[in-house]
């Protein structure tokens, strides 16, 4: 029997779900700020010196988020770095995506769960480009990649190809390969910060300047979620570097039209399912030896429409004895 897997679209956060009486009970147990991904810095994401609590690494540091409301004026409403509420005009490309999904749409595809001590749920969902490594693996890999010695595994994830500072322009497909290297999953991403030729420093400690090569190790997405609540949230700002949309001013509340809307359903959504992850954490689940989990129409759009890639992935899982 044949089965479509349903892609589950990524959101974000609108206000309620953050401020007021009907807020997420998550955010009764946290403080809504969010940690930035080297990610989400390499590609332009505002990063302060405040932290996340508990965590004072330069890994903890914090940016701003969008969420999905306008303000009076007519931009958009975001989470600053010290949890408070601030607002952006909607061609900037400093604010981060903290993602959001419903749990229950996920439960059929490939995830773990535990509780913390604080008695929220850390789930592992998709996998995306996540941390810098350290200085002796970025030598490795560079000399590697350098020497011709790294073949890409055919999958990869698309950033927009915009200088962080192009407000003006649309969206640019940019593919970010990833590489196999001792048996981990890896990217290399050219800098394109909001730190224009000032150097910066990322979660290993290293400075870089825009232009520099980073090997980032790409990750188990974490997500947080409450027992009560059905949505989960990104721990950290996933990505940034995209518009919440191309024009500034008059946004009301109308974000299912918005760029970044488009680039959550045509783009991270389907860049998070990895695809060679996906198959082998598939492999590790107990299916039947006839059932066969399909993932189709996996493509790639840029603005206007036109078709960059299309794949269709056929993967067969095998039971695992329980005798």
């Amino acid at each position: 029997m044949d089965k479509t897997i349903e892609i589950p679209k990524l959101t974000i956060l609108t206000k309620e779900q953050v401020y007021g009486d009907n807020k997420l009970n998550i955010f009764k147990v946290i403080d809504p700020k969010a940690a930035v991904s080297d990610t989400a810095i390499l590609r332009g994401a505002y990063v302060s010196n405040y932290h996340v609590d508990n965590d004072s690494s330069l890994g903890g540091r914090t940016g701003y988020y969008w969420l999905q409301n306008s303000d009076r004026d007519g931009d958009v409403l975001s989470i600053g770095p010290d949890g408070d509420s601030d607002c952006l005009v909607r061609i900037r490309r400093s604010s981060g995506v903290r993602a959001a999904l419903p749990y229950s749409s996920i439960q059929n595809l490939p995830h773990t769960i535990k509780t913390r001590p604080n008695g929220l749920e850390e789930i592992t969902y998709g996998y995306y480009p996540g941390s810098a490594t350290n200085k002796f693996i970025q030598r490795s890999l560079e000399d590697s990649y350098n020497a011709g010695d790294l073949t890409s595994i055919g999958t990869g994830c698309i950033f927009d190809g915009r200088k962080y500072d192009d407000y003006g322009e649309d969206f640019l497909p940019e593919k970010q390969e990833y590489f196999e290297y001792n048996g981990e999953i890896y990217a290399r991403i050219r800098a394109n910060s909001g730190f224009d030729d000032t150097y910066f420093t990322l979660s290993n400690e290293e400075k870089y300047k825009n232009g520099n090569y980073v090997w980032i190790k790409v990750e188990p997405i974490v997500w947080l979620k409450h027992p009560l609540d059905d949505i989960m949230i990104s721990e950290k700002e996933i990505i940034a570097g995209v518009r919440f949309d191309k024009t500034i001013g008059g946004y009301n509340d109308d974000f299912n039209t918005t760029k970044l809307k488009w680039f959550l359903d045509n783009h991270l959504s389907k860049d998070i399912l990895s695809l060679d992850k996906l198959k082998k954490d598939i492999n590790k689940n107990n299916y039947s030896d006839d059932e066969i989990k399909t993932i189709n129409n996996f493509i790639y759009l840029n603005e206007n429409g036109k078709t960059l890639k299309k794949k269709k992935i056929i993967v067969k899982a095998k039971r695992k004895s329980n005798n």
